[in-house]
């Protein structure tokens, strides 16, 4: 098993290792979800998506439906950015509204209601943020996006491995969803909260706002076809395969997901062999220990930090299929290829 991290190609790992959880337990243990303090007040304003971004809903709503999964990979991520924004903000004595608020990411699923909320308390938007972030792309970026796309598809290459290089992952959402609103409240001391609003067509509407606490809500209302992941289990698979390594807590209905560090991006002096071998474990989903251990890292011309691992036991001798080769390429501790042949 191999754990490859890079500034601009990421570290890797295999999908982890999660609790099996029956159908009865999942009901029985799932804690009800808060309340939604948020509520939309006064007149909303309607805008358009700009041509080249309802092409790119349109691709993504229509035409990308492998590993939707990774929808809620790229909420997370976005979160993530935040809460590092809003923790450089009060490293260098600025004021932000709500200090006393932990740096946290929670995600609620309801099963019943087909509702999954992401809610961070980083920095947050404010209504003109709101409108340049979730309702345009930059044009460069969005070009070279819809150029990969086009490259992607006469190659037969799975669409959603490109997902989120152009920053347009948020719109992944849509892969799911059949609405999305997101309320968000600005980390400057005073700031008032809005909420957007869209269908993943070629409006959205942006409107005032009360209850929202510091940082930024996603409300995701699923499609029919997307039920599955309105459960639990689902979500924490998900979370552990992709974001398990996010330098902040992450909560699925109220439970830590993420408690394992990512050993490849710390000194290797400080790293213990019972760390080897739990995060080995984990990303190889085994139970033996690792037989040998190497720990690579370096600066020029890309920051490359990587962990190589040799299992004590030999899998294929024992019955099992012939395994795939590929190392696991992670992007700011962000899961973004399982199997990267290429590397």
């Amino acid at each position: 098993e191999t754990v490859l991290d890079a500034d601009t190609k990421e570290g890797s790992a295999v999908p982890a290792e999660e609790k099996e959880w029956d159908d009865d337990d999942e009901r029985n243990n799932t804690p009800k979800a808060p309340d939604d303090m948020e509520t939309v007040i006064g007149t909303s304003a309607q805008h358009a998506f700009m041509a080249e971004t309802q092409q790119l809903l349109k691709i993504v709503t229509h035409s990308i439906y492998t590993e939707r999964e990774v929808f809620l990979r790229e909420l997370i991520s976005n979160s993530s950015d935040a809460l590092e924004k809003v923790r450089h903000l009060q490293l260098t004595g600025q004021n932000v509204s709500d200090p006393e608020k932990p740096l946290e990411i929670h995600i609620w699923v309801e099963e019943k209601s087909g509702k999954i909320s992401i809610q961070d308390t980083g920095i947050g938007m404010s209504e003109e943020e709101m409108i340049k972030n979730l309702g345009t792309i930059a044009h460069s970026g969005t070009k070279a996006f819809l150029q990969r796309m086009e490259d992607a598809q006469a190659q037969h290459i799975t669409p959603t491995s490109i997902i989120g290089q152009f920053g347009v992952g948020f719109y992944s959402v849509f892969m799911v969803a059949d609405q999305v609103r997101v309320f968000s409240k600005s980390a400057n001391v005073d700031a008032p909260a809005h909420c957007w609003s869209s269908e993943g067509v070629g409006n959205f509407q942006v409107s005032p706002a009360e209850g929202v606490v510091r940082g930024t809500k996603v409300i995701v209302s699923l499609r029919k076809d997307s039920e599955e992941f309105a459960s639990r289990t689902m979500l924490e698979k998900i979370v552990k395969k992709y974001s398990n390594f996010v330098g902040f807590p992450i909560f699925v209905n109220g439970q830590r997901v993420n408690t394992i560090e990512a050993i490849w991006t710390m000194p290797r002096a400080t790293v213990t062999e019972d760390m080897h071998k739990h995060f080995y474990r984990f990303i190889a989903h085994a139970y033996d220990d690792p037989f040998y251990s190497l720990q690579f890292t370096t600066d020029v011309p890309l920051s490359i930090k990587s962990i190589f691992y040799v299992p004590e036991r030999h899998a294929e001798k024992y019955g099992m299929g012939r395994m795939d080769m590929g190392v696991g390429l992670y992007s700011r501790k962000i899961l973004i290829e399982t199997k990267c042949k290429n590397i």
